[in-house]
């Protein structure tokens, strides 16, 4: 009888395992994990065709919501202290499964979110791990672009574009101590920053908030100058390209990884 306990817990775990390597084969690295938890995907038809029968819920920042979002998703970052409060009484609104997103497949907010909500009682929740980019480039007249319908999909900023703005630490550095002209920004927040200037000074601390980066923006422009911005990993700065090119900003440079690459860096120099 045990060996036969033992053998059929061999071949779940053989299953889970092919199951696990499936999924990630198909360009969803942590859809498996998160399947063999329970937790159940929504693909990007099926959202289109139940569009107006579930709740869609964005768990990213405020930030990144405000910039580039799923038309009527409603907004409770996974990082909210709230955030289960917050599912809850949306739950009681609506008789509607909730569908949780963020930015694609290799974000993993979404599946914690839907997680955090199963565990908590919450039943009909799914995960559309496509993510944001995916569904603007199919159905961009139901996305909404720093406030605007997005309506063309030629208007997102496409891979290529973000690699051509981005160094690496060491040209980052290199480029603003050649450069006394140019603008340096530092978007991290306080507790990320954690008090300690990485550029010796060089850097103002302005948070990812558009009405008041558009100051440093304009006297970019106005003067000439390149702008270059550090982020805490380098994912930010991916939402912020879109304000600045709406604007009309051209020379403006990215740290590559932010401030974890840069740190690397330092650690692999001592």
């Amino acid at each position: 009888m045990l060996f036969r306990s033992l053998a059929s817990l061999a071949v779940l775990i053989i299953g889970l395992s092919f199951s696990v390597m499936a999924w990630s084969d198909d360009g969803f690295p942590l859809r498996g994990k998160y399947a063999a938890m329970g937790l159940e995907m929504m693909e990007l038809s099926t959202l289109a065709q139940r569009f107006d029968q579930v709740v869609v819920v964005d768990v990213r920042s405020k930030y990144e919501h405000e910039t580039l979002r799923i038309a009527d998703s409603v907004l409770i970052p996974l990082d909210d202290k709230n955030f289960l409060e917050r599912i809850r009484e949306l739950a009681a609104e609506t008789s509607k499964p909730l569908v949780f997103y963020c930015s694609g497949p290799a974000c993993e907010k979404s599946y914690q979110a839907a997680l955090r909500a199963r565990f908590n009682g919450l039943n009909e929740v799914f995960v559309f791990d496509t993510g944001v980019l995916e569904w603007a480039k199919e159905y961009p007249e139901r996305t909404v672009l720093l406030g605007e319908p997005l309506g063309d999909a030629s208007r997102l900023i496409s891979s290529d574009r973000f690699r051509q703005c981005l160094l690496s630490p060491e040209e980052f550095i290199q480029r603003i101590s050649d450069d006394p002209s140019a603008i340096v920004l530092d978007v991290r927040n306080a507790l990320q920053r954690d008090g300690v200037s990485l550029l010796k000074y060089r850097e103002q601390h302005v948070p990812l908030d558009n009405a008041r980066l558009a100051e440093w923006v304009r006297k970019a422009r106005e003067e000439g100058v390149a702008m270059y911005v550090i982020d805490a990993s380098g994912q930010q700065v991916q939402w912020l390209q879109y304000f600045l090119e709406a604007n009309g900003l051209t020379d403006y440079w990215f740290m590559e990884g932010g401030a974890r690459a840069y740190f690397d860096m330092i650690s692999a120099h001592r």
